[in-house]
């Protein structure tokens, strides 16, 4: 077996389909490497609340982000950008709570994001307004809001199961978690003390309270300061 290269660079092996070449029974074949190029993707994911629509999203092997906008669209609507984003505030960016919004409605949600020459679209989200919700986990009340140094938060747990309650900041970045594996079902609540999960004190300003079980989610908003 040998290997040689053309003047284009191109890789070639001979061999043969017998110990040795004999006769016709030698072969020439040029290799080629298959890459595997990893998908893109844009995931968008909505909760229902008290204060609106909290919508998030995240991204899969997409990694230069320079333009970002959400566009919605309803009955007898057609699709509006609702909210856009450049530069780092597109990059940092991970939710954004739509709260002009009315009950009795259908909205639908989509999020594009460009950058680095790529162009990615995420799935398509859809909430229906006009169905009152049944009896469902919720959040109840936080208290005192505005707060310092810390607030409590009490939650209405629908039915057995896991229950987490996340504190975002106002781009969407991942604050402080708090979860159970089990929880008693009724009225709960959680002390948050204004520290992230590492125990640093995070800084004056707007937060997300993101509230999740398997009988229903929901967020609100909450202002820490200093």
């Amino acid at each position: 077996m040998a290997f040689g290269e053309d003047e284009n660079g191109e890789i070639y092996v001979c061999g043969s389909s017998d110990l040795a070449p004999v006769g016709d029974s030698g072969v020439v074949e040029r290799l080629q490497v298959q890459a595997v190029v990893p998908v893109q993707a844009a995931l968008l994911s909505a909760v229902e609340g008290q204060d609106g629509i909290l919508l998030s999203w995240s991204f899969a092997n997409f990694h230069t982000l320079d333009q970002l906008h959400i566009e919605r669209w309803g009955e007898g609507v057609g699709p509006e950008i609702v909210a856009a984003w450049s530069g780092a505030d597109a990059a940092d960016r991970r939710s954004w709570v739509d709260q002009d919004i009315v009950s009795g409605r259908n909205y639908h949600y989509r999020l594009s994001a460009s950058g680095g020459g790529i162009e990615l679209t995420s799935n398509e989200i859809d909430i229906d307004r006009t169905v009152p919700s049944p009896t469902r986990s919720r959040l109840l009340a936080v208290a005192p809001n505005p707060f310092n140094p810390s607030t409590e938060i009490s939650f209405l747990v629908a039915s057995p199961g896991r229950v987490s309650l996340k504190i975002l900041d106002a781009r969407g970045r991942l604050v402080r978690t708090f979860a159970w594996n089990a929880i008693t079902v009724g009225e709960n609540a959680v002390q948050w003390d204004g520290r992230d999960d590492a125990r640093s004190a995070v800084p004056s300003g707007v937060y997300l309270v993101q509230f999740e079980t398997n009988a229903g989610n929901d967020f609100r908003t909450i202002t820490l300061l200093k």
